[in-house]
């Protein structure tokens, strides 16, 4: 019986599928993937953290699968005569219009007031470029932050898919891994933002230089494979059901018991 249980438990906490790894992807360390319908406003098919602080990574895979006009490649991050941008836009979720005092967070050491230093809308902030889908999150105000990639020390990490593989962060580059791909870190402190507030992540390119307002995004991280925080993570549908069965389990032995 005990060998039958660890058997099932080992099955339902492994992975279902494996997907294609995207160009552009989102990863929070300690984070969990959510496939529920909502929590916490916006956050669907994410990367989800309860914690106040935790690092934050965005990676740029030139291997990987597109998800806007064009993979992106390594000329695109590192070459100093590339016209492609990279931005990290952070979003006040639920989604909201109505100004107010909703506290500050900080990124990498600044502090960001929401109302203050944040724009109502939808990013990309280049009236040029068109916008992003809302997926559930803008209009709102949000933060749009530019990624510059340190082209002298480049942050390699062994490719991982995040919806496989939420949380774990950069892998140390071996002769295992089958592509690399290449990041960047940020840590957040969400600490002074209002309890009924959370912080939504999306990371994408674009290419000011196209001045074209019909241009959708370059590329970007699948709504799939963004992040997003969270009041408390919700517990996994199959460990609830084994919680549930553990449960039913106990009470069953103990009604047999003379």
């Amino acid at each position: 019986m005990k060998f039958k249980l660890a058997a099932i438990l080992t099955l339902l906490t492994l992975s279902p599928a494996v997907f294609a790894i995207p160009t552009m992807q989102i990863d929070i360390a300690g984070g969990t993937y959510f496939t529920g319908t909502d929590a916490d406003g916006a956050a669907k098919d994410s990367i989800i953290t309860s914690d106040n602080e935790f690092d934050l990574f965005i990676y740029t895979n030139p291997d990987g699968k597109k998800t806007g006009q064009r993979a992106i490649t390594e000329s695109d991050i590192f070459d100093a005569g590339s016209s492609i941008e990279f931005y990290l836009s952070v979003a006040l979720t639920p989604k909201t219009d109505i100004a107010g005092n909703y506290g500050t967070f900080d990124i990498n050491g600044q502090t960001i007031d929401v109302t203050g230093d944040m724009t109502l809308g939808t990013p990309p902030l280049d009236d040029l470029l068109k916008d992003a889908a809302p997926h559930g999150v803008y209009d709102t105000f949000y933060k749009e932050i530019l990624v510059e990639f340190d082209t002298n020390n480049r942050n390699e990490s062994c490719n991982y898919n995040v919806q496989d593989n939420a949380g774990i962060g950069p892998q140390a580059v071996t002769q295992s891994c089958k592509s690399t791909m290449f990041y960047e870190a940020f840590s957040i402190d969400k600490s002074n933002l209002v309890s009924d507030f959370q912080l939504h992540f999306d990371f994408y390119a674009v290419d000011p230089t196209a001045s074209k307002k019909s241009q959708t995004l370059v590329d970007f991280a699948p709504w799939s494979h963004d992040a997003q925080t969270v009041n408390k993570v919700p517990v996994p549908a199959p460990l609830a059901l084994i919680s549930l069965g553990l449960l039913a389990l106990g009470f069953s032995h103990r009604n047999k018991k003379p």
